[in-house]
């Protein structure tokens, strides 16, 4: 009880700091922050695409261990026994010796062996810079399956509502006709509407199920009741410049290919050691049994020897592979570059997106607040009989199209503030935490 009475009051800190209109932070905003974590966090631990990437970055963590035995001594247990006989001048000789010994080699300076080994933290990095771009990925898609199938249902309540409207007018319009205060051309025109109301319906009704299945599709499960998307705290989408390229470095893919820069210059190191000479040392502890020879008496060897091998000539093999790993590097930094270029372009995108989006839900909310307010200056007049049942129809209709403008634009502002994120590198897990201050519990 304690700790959920702390969580309340972290996030009602956090209301206090977010661009919300004036009200307290309620329990149910708190729930719905935790709820949407909750979920895409039981996604991610179920969904094939990062289940593979964890595989492939646990392979990739085995490589540093093997890469770290190369450097360690083997040591192995020999042990033979063996049946010998010779014949000669009708005479026979045999014997069953047995041999029973310890080995150990050592590398002692093996520059590619330490280089391979020094080449698997990038290579580890790498693929959980892999990782993470699959999880970032992942977090869009839910996003945005999330918010296409909130903003379904939010177009087809306004439809719904629209043609409920349009039906009571409708009956309104019928019963005035009989008592012979409007003519059959407004029963008519009402009645158009209505069918239009209702195929626009219909349609609203259509794209749920639509996107209800892609949610499917995409998450495994159908939507959860009550499930919302927050918004993100405007100060969190402010970026200055040198925040901006700091961030950029961080971005999964611009990080994968700089561990693999990493990696593609230790590769260079590794071919240009084939010049290097190796040594290493080898010791053997072995003893023998002889019982043809020696009667059964067991005999003791030892031994120890350095090794040196020096490459001299490979046939230009070695010059060939530093060539290729060469052109491999220049290749990489090349895409390197490229990928910051479109990393920048789509972070301007997505900023111009969000800003556009922002400046229409204001518009649009201004465009309901007026067409709500005409509406009901036509209800008045047309009561009075200074208005038409068309001019009527009219101001619904235009109503109803402000607010399904709003809706939308309002999911799209979301879905904008969420796309810069991604463009940063920055739509992770972590930022889904509501003590951090990041997000809006306003729906």
């Amino acid at each position: 009880m304690q700790r959920r009475s702390s969580l309340f009051l972290a996030a009602t800190l956090l209301c206090s700091f977010l661009e919300l209109p004036a009200r307290q932070a309620t329990a149910a905003d708190v729930s719905s922050v935790f709820q949407f974590r909750t979920f895409i966090q039981s996604v991610l631990e179920t969904q094939p695409a990062i289940l593979s990437a964890k595989a492939d970055l646990k392979a990739a963590q085995e490589q540093t261990k093997q890469t770290a035995a190369l450097l360690l001594p083997s040591v192995h247990l020999n042990a033979s026994q063996s049946y010998n006989q010779t014949d000669w001048n009708h005479d026979t000789s045999k014997s069953n010796p047995e041999e029973v010994g310890v080995s150990l080699t050592q590398p002692v300076y093996n520059r590619a062996t330490w280089l391979a080994h020094e080449r698997a933290k990038p290579y580890v990095a790498l693929y959980e810079a892999d990782l993470n771009a699959a999880q970032q990925n992942l977090l869009w898609d839910i996003i945005q399956v999330t918010l296409d199938f909130l903003q379904a249902q939010e177009v087809a309540k306004l439809a719904k509502n629209n043609q409920e409207v349009l039906k009571n007018h409708l009956a309104s319009t019928q019963a005035r006709y009989q008592v012979g205060e409007i003519t059959q051309t407004d029963v008519r025109q009402a009645e158009a509407r209505l069918a239009q109301a209702r195929a626009k319906q219909i349609g609203a009704d259509n794209a749920v199920q639509t996107s209800r299945a892609r949610f499917q599709e995409i998450i495994g499960t159908t939507p959860p009741i009550g499930l919302m998307v927050p918004k993100v705290v405007q100060a969190n989408l402010k970026f200055s410049s040198e925040k901006r390229e700091a961030l950029l470095e961080t971005r999964p893919d611009i990080r994968a290919l700089q561990e693999r820069l990493k990696y593609a210059s230790l590769s260079i190191e590794i071919e240009e050691a084939g010049y290097l000479p190796e040594v290493s040392l080898s010791t053997s502890l072995n003893r023998d049994w002889n019982d043809g020879s020696n009667r059964g008496t067991p005999v003791d060897q030892f031994s120890i020897s350095v090794g040196l091998k020096l490459p001299l000539y490979s046939g230009g093999m070695t010059v060939s592979r530093i060539d290729q790993k060469r052109a491999e590097k220049e290749a990489l930094a090349a895409q390197l570059d490229l990928n910051r270029l479109q990393a920048m372009r789509e972070i301007e995108s997505a900023e111009l997106s969000l800003t556009s989006t922002q400046a229409e839900t204001v518009a649009y909310q201004s465009s309901v607040t007026a067409a709500q307010e005409a509406l009901n200056g036509f209800q008045s007049e047309y009561e009075v009989g200074s208005r038409t049942a068309l001019d009527l129809l009219d101001a619904q209709n235009t109503l109803f199209s402000a607010q399904t403008d709003l809706a939308k634009s309002h999911y799209d502002e979301i879905r904008n503030q969420y796309q810069l994120l991604l463009a940063m590198g920055q739509l992770r897990l972590e930022f889904f935490d509501i003590e951090k201050g990041a997000l809006s519990a306003d729906k």
